[in-house]
């Protein structure tokens, strides 16, 4: 069989042997070829795609070496787990150590470490350029950061998003490998894969999120809450024990409120985008449907 026509994982035609690209131009375009196939192919958007590949360059040099001071979390996360994963705009990043970014610098010293990471060379020829924070999160513990990427690629922008970091949650093992698709294996690369949280615990964070008490007059948006309290329920591969003890952990760790299996009926505004999302992630459950399973799956862990 000619190597050009190898196929590889999944069944698609990609060029297997090494190549080298000595311009940038050409590179981007190739990969920019080859995304506008896999997305006409696999009837996916390719703005998604595009978001994907930058997330994944920079997770690249950030995860690369040992003992990286965060790990993957959020709804990329989700992402790399299933294909019925909703869109997301951005990465989710969790930091356990509190003291490697405390005090009034903390914002300098995470913006010093990230562009630190994101100049290894790659030989993609992917340029990061970071700049924050633009906001600070209250969610964790110890706060954290919002910070602006631009992936730069043969001197244009090629995919901007923002990168969250959270300081100071719970980090229950063991955690999660999760390996991104092989977007450049047409040019001999291969994957990196990336510690995650468990799905157990992103799972008992999206609970603490879906019942954190609001003021009367403020109602709850996070309707992706509950599509994705409802996608890890269907992956059908949790460790109830294991959830269990994320659920305590979670809760203790950020004391904002106690849990209650019974969780609160979404609101009836819901109904409209939790149907627009669900489409999106190939649901074919209706919100009050949606609600009782994951309801009565809270209800038997017996917590």
């Amino acid at each position: 069989m000619d190597r050009a026509k190898q196929e590889t994982r999944a069944g698609e035609p990609w060029m297997t042997r090494i190549k080298e690209y000595k311009i940038a131009s050409a590179f981007r375009s190739a990969i920019e070829d080859r995304l506008k196939t896999i997305s006409e192919k696999e009837k996916v958007d390719i703005q998604r795609l595009r978001r994907q590949f930058a997330f994944d360059r920079l997770l690249a040099r950030l995860f690369r070496g040992g003992s990286p001071p965060w790990i993957l979390k959020g709804g990329y996360a989700m992402q790399l787990r299933t294909t019925q994963s909703r869109t997301t705009k951005d990465i989710d990043l969790a930091i356990q150590e509190t003291k490697l970014f405390s005090g009034d610098s903390e914002h300098q010293l995470l913006l010093e470490k990230l562009r630190d990471k994101a100049e290894v060379d790659l030989k993609d020829f992917c340029l990061f350029q970071i700049t924050g924070p633009i906001m600070d999160l209250d969610a964790a513990p110890y706060g954290g950061a919002r910070f602006h990427i631009n992936l730069i690629l043969d001197d244009r922008s090629f995919e901007k998003f923002h990168l969250d970091i959270g300081i100071g949650d719970a980090v229950i093992e063991p955690l999660d490998e999760l390996t991104p698709r092989n977007w450049l294996d047409f040019a001999g690369f291969e994957s990196q894969k990336y510690p995650s949280l468990s799905k157990e615990q992103q799972l008992a964070e999206k609970i603490h999120a879906y019942t954190l008490p609001r003021s009367s007059d403020r109602e709850n948006s996070r309707v992706k809450d509950l599509i994705d309290m409802l996608l890890f329920i269907e992956l059908n591969s949790l460790n109830l024990k294991f959830l269990k003890t994320a659920i305590d952990e979670t809760f203790k760790q950020r004391e904002t409120h106690n849990f209650k299996p019974e969780l609160p009926q979404p609101p009836a505004s819901w109904a409209r985008p939790f149907a627009k999302l669900a489409k999106e992630c190939s649901l074919t459950t209706d919100l009050e449907k949606a609600y009782e399973i994951v309801r009565t799956y809270v209800l038997r862990l017996n917590l």
